[in-house]
């Protein structure tokens, strides 16, 4: 095997590990963007009234076996989004 031939395989060989290290990097950050919105969700579960007296309202409603008595609570925490 020549030079050119060496040269051009070496580089094919280091683009397809820029191209494996660039989709690594892509699913890392896709993954850490969900961690993200999921934490962001929580807080605001936790701290906004609306959201956690809705939530205090299912728990019980769950508890008591009332739930579908409560879909206006259900409907109030889906569209509070």
């Amino acid at each position: 095997m020549d030079g050119l031939t060496i040269a051009t395989f070496a580089l094919v060989v280091v683009t397809l590990l820029l191209v494996a290290v660039g989709l690594a990097q892509i699913i890392a950050a896709r993954a850490d963007a969900k961690r993200e919105r999921t934490l962001n969700a929580c807080t605001r579960y936790e701290s906004e009234s609306v959201m956690e007296g809705c939530a205090r309202r299912l728990r019980q409603a769950i508890a008591d076996d009332t739930l579908k008595s409560n879909t206006i609570t259900i409907d109030l925490m889906k569209s509070y989004y």
